[in-house]
């Protein structure tokens, strides 16, 4: 097997759950590639939410609105 990257993406809705995983829309993505999913509850969305407000703060990230 030959080694990949991680390409992780995360969405969170109105702060009750939210999803982490690696899947691209693509054909290959959706096809051959081996990708991972997980659903999360409001404890952890929460966390999550202030986790990236806290890097927005730090200049990390920037906030699209």
């Amino acid at each position: 097997m030959e080694k990949g990257l991680l390409h992780a993406k995360i969405a969170v809705a109105d702060q009750k759950w939210g999803v982490l995983g690696s899947a691209n829309l693509t054909d290959p993505g959706l096809r051959w590639n081996v990708e991972i999913g997980l659903r999360f509850g409001e404890q952890h969305a929460r966390a999550v939410v202030a986790q990236l407000e806290a890097l927005c703060r730090e200049t990390w990230l920037v906030r699209i609105e």
